[in-house]
C-alpha cells in the first residue's frame, strides 16, 4: 500500500514545485493569463455571492441560538465534555436535532446549501473542520459532517456523458445503475450491476455482478484550479504587503503546492484504481481488512471507476449505533490500529517481499 514516508524523487518533486509554478506563470503568454485572471476574478464573484447570505445572517443567527439557550437552559451553559470519545460521540448525538432545530437548524441548513456550491475545494476544507469536534464544537462537526458522503448528486446526464465516454455508447447494455449510495466533493457512487451475458452454446446466463461505480462531477477542475489560484495569488500578497511578509520560513507556496498535489490527484479515478490493487497485494491473507476490487473487464478511466460492491455501514454508524457496547468498540479499534500500523511500517515491506 501507500509508503509511510515519500520517496526521494517525490520530496524533490514537492520541493522543486513552487519553482515550476513560477516558471510555468512567466512563460505564459499575455492571452492565457489574462483569461487566469478573469477566471479568477469569475470564480471570486462566485464566491462572494454564494457566501453573503452566510455572513449577513449570521448575527439574526447568532441571536436566535442566544435566546434558545437562555430559554432551555435559564442562561447556564452545558459542560462540554473533555473526554475525546464522549464528545465524538455527542457530535454523532445531536447532528438531526440540531438541523431540525427552528432556533439554528435554517442557517445551518444554509451553510451546506452555500458550502456544496461553493466547490470542491471548500467541500474538502469542510470536510477536514467537520472531524474535529474538539476544534470546532459539536454543532458545527455533526452539521459538516455531513459532507463527506452526502453532498447533492449532479444530474443524471452527466453520469450518462461520463459513462459512455468510459465504456462506450452502448454501456447500458453492460452496466445498470441504481440509486446513489453517496456523493462527496470529487465523485459520487452508484450501486449497480454488471447485467449477465450468454455464457455458452448451451444457453446458461451467468449471474448478475453486484458493483459500486464511482462518478466523478462535472467541472470539479476548473473550479479547483481557479481555487489554487486564487490562493497563490493571496499568499503572494500577504508574503510581500501582509502582517506575514517576515515569516516566510513557514513555506505557505509550499504548502498551497502540497494541497494542489493532493487534490490533483483525486482528480483521476485511475490512480484510485491503482491503489485498490495494491492494498489488496498489501493485505492479502488478512481476514479482518477487506477492500474493493477493481473489475477486470472495466478498467479504470480519469471519471469512471467500476469496482466490487461491498455492503458495510459507515463508521459513524456503526460507532453511534454500537456506542454501549464498549467490548466491541475496544476490538475494533484495536483492529484499525493494526491495519494502520501495517500500512505505515509493513507497506514497504510486503509490497516487496
Amino acid at each position: 500500500m501507500l509508503e509511510a514516508e515519500p520517496s526521494i524523487e517525490t520530496i524533490l518533486a514537492r520541493r522543486t514545485s513552487v519553482r515550476m509554478v513560477d516558471r510555468k506563470l512567466e512563460e505564459e503568454t499575455f492571452g492565457s493569463q489574462l483569461a487566469r485572471f478573469l477566471r479568477m476574478i469569475r470564480r471570486l464573484c462566485k464566491l462572494a455571492f454564494v457566501f453573503t447570505p452566510v455572513v449577513a445572517l449570521y448575527p439574526l443567527h447568532w441571536i436566535t441560538s442566544r435566546t434558545h439557550k437562555l430559554l432551555t437552559q435559564g442562561g447556564n451553559s452545558s459542560q462540554e465534555p473533555t473526554d475525546a470519545h464522549e464528545l465524538a460521540l455527542q457530535t454523532l448525538m445531536c447532528g438531526d436535532d440540531v438541523l431540525q432545530s427552528i432556533w439554528v437548524g435554517w442557517y445551518w441548513q444554509l451553510c451546506l446549501y452555500c458550502v456544496e456550491w461553493s466547490g470542491a475545494a471548500c467541500i474538502k476544507i469542510m470536510q477536514w473542520a467537520g472531524s474535529r469536534p474538539d476544534m470546532f464544537g459539536r454543532e458545527f462537526c455533526s452539521v459538516f459532517s455531513r459532507l463527506q458522503d452526502s453532498t447533492t448528486p449532479h444530474a443524471w446526464k452527466h453520469t450518462e456523458a461520463a459513462m459512455k465516454d468510459a465504456y462506450g455508447d452502448d454501456w447500458q447494455d453492460q452496466i445498470r445503475l441504481e440509486g446513489v449510495i453517496g456523493s462527496g466533493c470529487i465523485a459520487q457512487v452508484y450501486k449497480g450491476a454488471i447485467l449477465p451475458k450468454v455464457a455458452d452454446d448451451k444457453g446458461e446466463v451467468a449471474k448478475e455482478r453486484p458493483i459500486a461505480v464511482k462518478v466523478m462531477h462535472p467541472c470539479v477542475e476548473d473550479d479547483i484550479d481557479a481555487d489554487l489560484d486564487i490562493l497563490r495569488m493571496s499568499i503572494r500578497l500577504l508574503e510581500n504587503f501582509g502582517p506575514i511578509k517576515d515569516l516566510k520560513w513557514l513555506n505557505l507556496p509550499g504548502f498551497i503546492e502540497e494541497m494542489a498535489i493532493m487534490l490533483k490527484t483525486q482528480l483521476d479515478l485511475r490512480k484510485e484504481g491503482e491503489h485498490l490493487v495494491r492494498f489488496n497485494e498489501n493485505f492479502a491473507g488478512n481476514p479482518v481488512v477487506v477492500f474493493p476490487k477493481v473489475i477486470d473487464d472495466y478498467q479504470p478511466t480519469r471519471r469512471v471507476l467500476c469496482e466490487t460492491y461491498m455492503d458495510g455501514v459507515p463508521l459513524l454508524e456503526f460507532v453511534k449505533t454500537h456506542r454501549k457496547d464498549q467490548k466491541m468498540l475496544t476490538v475494533m479499534c484495536n483492529e484499525a490500529i493494526r491495519a494502520v500500523c501495517q500500512m505505515i511500517f509493513l507497506g514497504e515491506c510486503v509490497c516487496h517481499g
